[in-house]
Formats: structure tokens, C-alpha cells, sequence
């Protein structure tokens, strides 16, 4: 997750845009589904977890998160790097 610090660090060279995706490359750019699942399933492996775990799972319970939470949909749409 792309950080205000990298932000800064990086000034004109951050290339993210004005929403804050969930899941994104320190630099802003999206972070593609099998590049997460692959960093998670290292992680669960190193820490020898024995629940595989996928990056839509981890989406969609920040989506439920977010909407119970009363932010609108359209919000969490964005939040998501999901179109409109």
C-alpha cells in the first residue's frame, strides 16, 4: 500500500492517482491480483499458516467492512479501483 511518505519520497515520480487503492505498488501503480496472491501465499507459507488465503477474499472483507460501516458503495467502489 503506497504510503504518504512514498508519496512524498517520490514527488513527481509517483504515478498513483487521486484515490488511495487498497492494494497498489509503493510507486501508485496497481498491484494485479496474482502479484498479491503470490506475496500472500509466501507469507502463509513462512508462517506456516495452513489457510491458503486469496487476495479476493481479502477485498471483498473490506468492501463488507466498509459498506456496514455506512461508506457508500460508491466510495468503496473507488476505494477499490473498481469502475464505476
Amino acid at each position: 500500500m503506497a504510503t504518504i511518505e512514498n508519496r512524498l519520497f517520490l514527488g513527481g515520480k509517483y504515478v498513483g492517482n487521486e484515490i488511495n487503492l487498497v492494494f497498489c505498488k509503493p510507486d501508485g501503480r496497481r498491484l494485479f491480483p496474482n502479484s498479491a496472491n503470490g506475496k500472500i501465499k509466501r507469507l502463509n507459507k513462512k508462517a506456516d499458516l495452513p489457510y491458503k488465503s486469496q487476495i479476493h477474499i481479502l477485498c471483498q472483507t473490506f468492501a463488507t467492512i466498509n459498506v456496514n460501516s455506512k461508506i457508500g458503495p460508491e466510495i468503496v467502489q473507488k476505494m477499490l479501483g473498481t469502475p464505476l
